[in-house]
């Protein structure tokens, strides 16, 4: 499974000086596909609605802690480390966040996928934007690889979106995008 949500075994407290509005927060622990903790992986929080993004590391447990944000479903996650792929996951903030195990793949040269739980992800459909403002629409195979070639400078952006899950945006850099990238969705609730 690419992340699965655990009781948090640590209590979650939000320091004196979170805003009211801002007492949400998010746990994670990353390891590698053998269950070993990732330590110094980047992981960056984010959401449309911000102006900024919140970047921290990981611990030698693999732990990351995101506290003093807004509670709320659709945050962006983009997370790597070293000689691993870049995930983006969507996550909730909440005044009471699970510990959410996150599984950080070790694929090696440039590629996209898109997955669920481990499971591969056909007929996404990504769209890719380069610095140049080059586009490419496509769809992932039924391996949930995505066949594309940026090959623009500077920042590139991926929209991904199915039917059921929660669309994801993400923006990477000319570095990362030379390294696999792997978006793992996540189920719309249903009300």
């Amino acid at each position: 499974m690419m992340a699965t949500f655990l009781p948090s075994l640590r209590a979650a407290v939000q320091p004196a000086d979170c805003p009211g509005e801002s007492k949400g927060g998010a746990s994670f622990q990353i390891v590698t596909e053998s269950g070993s903790p990732v330590v110094g992986a980047q992981l960056s929080f984010t959401a449309d609605n911000w102006d900024s993004t919140l970047i921290q590391w990981s611990s030698p447990g693999g732990m990351v802690d995101v506290e003093c944000v807004v509670a709320g479903e659709g945050y962006d996650v983009t997370i790597y480390g070293r000689d691993t792929a870049v995930l983006q996951v969507s996550a909730d903030a909440s005044p009471h966040p699970l510990l959410r195990r996150v599984i950080l793949p070790q694929l090696r040269g440039p590629s996209i996928r898109v997955m669920h739980e481990g499971s591969p992800v056909p007929r996404a459909r990504l769209r890719i934007t380069g610095a140049d403002g080059s586009v490419q629409d496509c769809t992932s195979d039924r391996d949930g690889f995505v066949r594309a070639h940026v090959s623009s400078k500077g920042d590139t952006e991926i929209d991904v979106t199915l039917a059921g899950f929660f669309p994801q945006h993400a923006r990477f850099s000319e570095e990362l995008m030379t390294r696999a990238i792997v978006f793992d969705l996540s189920m719309t609730p249903v009300r």
